[in-house]
């Protein structure tokens, strides 16, 4: 789609390699559009997706949902959490934003919990036993 509205707005600018355009103006403003359309619908549905996200440490282990249209329930027992890995790559670093991942058992699935601040993933860490603090990098 990106493609073709670029290829829309050179066409309306610089005209075509032929005697006759390709695009109709309106059909190429449509396009256009369309595009801008569905980038504003994108972003709004990220937004809502990283909103969507909660946790709560309860007695017995750690209960995630998450979900913008399908709601989604997990719910994770301390003696079954096997790891609990933090990560961030370079973007999430710099806004001080983490990720964390559980495995549980035998089971190939994780689950996961972007866009934790580091108190966040500190008190998680301390709520489900895995030390102290956690060394996570301030953000530079």
């Amino acid at each position: 789609m990106l493609l073709g509205a670029a290829y829309a707005i050179a066409d309306m600018v610089f005209g075509s390699r032929w005697e006759a355009s390709v695009f109709h103006p309106f059909v190429a403003a449509c396009v256009v559009c369309a595009c801008a359309v569905g980038g504003v619908v994108g972003l709004v549905h990220a937004g809502r997706h990283v909103r969507s996200w909660r946790y709560q440490i309860g007695d017995d282990g750690l209960v995630i949902e998450w979900g913008v249209f399908w709601r989604r329930r997990a719910v994770v027992l301390r003696h079954r959490i096997v790891t609990f890995e933090i990560s961030a790559g370079p973007v999430r670093r710099k806004s001080g934003l983490w990720k964390l991942q559980i495995r549980t058992g035998n089971s190939p699935e994780q689950l996961v919990i972007p866009g934790l601040e580091a108190s966040a993933v500190d008190e998680l860490a301390t709520a489900l036993g895995f030390g102290g603090t956690v060394d996570v990098e301030s953000p530079a």
